[in-house]
């Protein structure tokens, strides 16, 4: 009987084992950014993939986000930066949070509203990649992400970014062009 038990343990080891050894390998590319991935130059045009949301009355803000892997010597804990351009329609949101499994998850847009004043408040956490493969690796993956926004003509008078990191607590920053 015990041998039983023993020789089932055992096959469903191998076979757990190799779901996960299959789900490693993809044939397909991923939309997450080299590793190489630098921040964009001020004032440059959006590249990559570029996503419109539409806020406020019909107000356009035009985005485009990038991640790649963290230096070696990278701390982790700081707080994501949030940077103003010109006369602040454009907003550049720097940092980086836990994501889920490298294989399926990425770092996205989960929101973006424009309130009164105008104030920008943008949701930043994990969401499953279009090109998913069906099992995914059970890791919890860490990346750093740029966010490049474009507000259709309007300058938020302040703007509050939210990271929804994958298993754990939401936390908020908020900044305000400068003067």
């Amino acid at each position: 009987m015990r041998r039983r038990v023993y020789v089932s343990s055992l096959l469903a080891g191998t076979v757990g084992v190799a779901g996960c050894l299959e789900s490693t390998s993809s044939d397909t590319s991923s939309n997450t950014a080299p590793s190489s991935a630098t921040r964009p130059e001020e004032g440059a045009e959006l590249t990559g993939s570029v996503h419109t949301a539409t806020v406020d009355d019909g107000k356009r803000i035009r985005y485009t986000l990038s991640m790649s892997e963290p230096p070696a010597d990278f701390d982790g804990d700081s707080p994501p930066t949030i940077e103003f351009e010109g006369d602040g329609t454009r907003i550049t949101v720097s940092g980086g949070m836990l994501y889920g499994s490298s294989t399926c998850d990425e770092i996205a847009v989960q929101d973006l509203a424009m309130t009164v004043g105008p104030e920008l408040r943008i949701v930043i956490g994990a969401a499953t990649r279009g090109d998913a493969p069906r099992t995914c690796t059970a890791d919890m993956a860490y990346a750093l992400y740029d966010l490049v926004l474009e507000t259709d003509g309007i300058s938020p008078s302040k703007v509050t970014v939210v990271e929804n990191p994958e298993g754990e607590d939401q936390q908020q920053w908020s900044a305000t062009p400068p003067e």
